[in-house]
């Protein structure tokens, strides 16, 4: 938090001399430097975009329109607030625009006067002449609108509803809390738009083989680094029951696909089938896949592809992990602009409960005989430490049964990504964390941080006899371009104390030894 309030401060310090240039401005100053952004009408930088006195004034005076209308005199206070509205306003929209580019928040050209056909102003809608037995008459709104006398203020409402609705889309508690104090999106643009460089030195740590730390040392460091630990909840043991796709599984995912060729050519859009059908990400953009070289296609691909014409479809193509069908958007050579649905192969219900049977006698077997049922089942006991705050590589949903497993006992099967799983309950630690589990990793953890100490206090002598470069014996010497708060360096533990150094440390100088790991 302390790298991102001086950030911060600064980045608003900026802002307020922008604000006092405007007022200058206001006023009839003349503000000239040689060579300068002000000479050239640009008065302020958002990333990477600037803003122009035009687009100020213009903003400006809207808005002075709007809040004092026709009144001769205005209080020169009143003047400076309004001119600060109209700033951050801009800065704000600046960076909305971004995040929308980003998001992808688009509209095609037509998207707008159809909007304000169908959507009328909230003047309008309070006008009673436009209401017919109680309801507003949509028809009499529009007809008007068609009228070329209106075409000015038909104009004006798109304008209007251009700079609302992607902020609308994007999301109104967005809105809401810039609102409140514009401070979070700020925060949020900072992070990403401030940027440093740095060299640095690296130390390893220095691994002394000849601690041998004592239990009772360890248990001291575990109780007093307990919060490390806090993660792991469960020590137990899991086999593996694959459920296997077969040819009919295959068979019934193509019979699919030929269904949705069957409806396109019906008349249903493919976007709509895309949305209903597809298993693919796509999916949801109604199967946009983008423009494509179709020579970089697998080959089963680019012969459906062959002779498609714009608007149509291919036949159902299979593929290893499911089937496709394609549909040309456009094209242009080899470009191909395609939109897909995809099929994935799955396994049916029947194969699916024979398996999960398999699992539960496995479990019964396993109590009479471990080694036997290993032997009979072909299968392997591997050991897992259960981490509560990660999300698991087998994919699996615990739920509550972690809670009230007791030690030695079998979860029932669950299903994760590579089938059925089951777990055995060696030692539950969900409500207490349990010393003798978890001892070769606070053994692990102790010697790491004697030897992160060793590195220390190398680098501290190193950094004594500093002057103005980085050089040491025995560390490694690293750069970097240009980062962000939110860009992921390779080296540098993301977000750790390096990260604040960096954007609080003065250009040129050399910092202290920052201890991360």
């Amino acid at each position: 938090m302390q790298k991102l309030r001086k950030s911060m401060g600064i980045f608003l310090w900026v802002i307020a001399i922008i604000f006092v240039l405007f007022i200058f401005f206001d006023f009839g100053a003349n503000v000239r430097r040689s060579g300068s952004m002000l000479q050239k009408g640009i008065i302020a930088k958002v990333g990477r975009r600037y803003v122009s006195y035009n687009l100020f004034s213009s903003e400006y005076q809207d808005a002075q329109q709007r809040a004092f209308g026709q009144r001769p005199e205005i209080d020169p206070m009143d003047q400076r607030k309004l001119s600060d509205q109209v700033l951050n306003q801009i800065i704000i929209n600046q960076i909305l625009y971004d995040v929308r580019q980003k998001l992808g928040i688009t509209f095609p050209k037509n998207f707008y006067p159809k909007l304000a056909m169908l959507m009328p102003p909230q003047e309008f809608l309070r006008d009673t002449v436009f209401y017919t037995n109680g309801q507003f008459d949509l028809q009499k709104y529009q007809n008007i609108m068609k009228d070329p006398r209106m075409q000015q203020f038909f104009l004006s409402y798109q304008h209007r509803l251009q700079k609302i609705i992607p902020d609308q889309i994007l999301n109104f508690d967005l809105m809401n809390f810039v609102r409140v104090s514009g401070m979070e999106i700020l925060r949020e643009y900072i992070e990403d738009s401030l940027m440093v460089k740095i060299e640095y030195l690296y130390f390893s740590p220095e691994m002394d083989t000849t601690i041998k730390p004592t239990d009772e040392e360890l248990k001291k460091y575990f109780e007093e680094n307990i919060y490390k630990y806090n993660e792991y909840g469960a020590l137990m043991s899991y086999a593996v029951f694959p459920v296997p796709v077969v040819e009919a599984d295959k068979e019934r995912a193509y019979e699919n696909a030929l269904n949705i060729v069957s409806q396109f050519n019906a008349g249903v859009a493919f976007d709509t089938l895309a949305y209903i059908y597809s298993e693919s990400p796509t999916g949801k953009k109604g199967g946009d896949a983008g423009e494509i070289n179709i020579t970089k296609l697998p080959r089963e691909m680019q012969k459906a592809l062959r002779g498609v014409k714009v608007g149509g479809i291919t036949q159902p193509i299979k593929m290893d992990e499911g089937v496709y069908v394609l549909y040309v958007e456009s094209k242009k050579g080899n470009l191909y602009h395609l939109r897909e649905i995809f099929i994935k192969y799955k396994p049916s219900y029947e194969t699916y409960t024979s398996i999960k049977k398999k699992a539960e006698d496995f479990i019964k077997a396993y109590k009479e005989d471990p080694q036997g049922a290993l032997e009979t089942y072909g299968v392997e006991m591997k050991e897992l430490l259960f981490n509560r705050f990660q999300q698991n590589p087998m994919g699996v949903n615990f739920g509550f049964l972690l809670k009230t497993a007791k030690d030695g006992e079998f979860l029932p099967p669950l299903l994760g990504n590579d089938g059925f799983y089951v777990f055995l309950m060696k030692k539950n630690m969900m409500e207490k964390l349990d010393f003798e589990v978890l001892k070769d990793k606070v053994r692990a953890d102790y010697l790491l941080d004697k030897g992160i100490d060793i590195a220390y206090n190398r680098a501290m002598d190193a950094r004594l006899k500093m002057k103005d470069k980085l050089v040491a014996d025995g560390a490694r010497y690293g750069s970097t371009g240009y980062f962000s708060m939110t860009t992921e360096v390779p080296d540098i533990p993301f977000r750790s104390s390096v990260y604040g150094a960096a954007f609080n440390l003065t250009p040129g100088k050399i910092s202290q030894p920052i201890r991360d790991v």
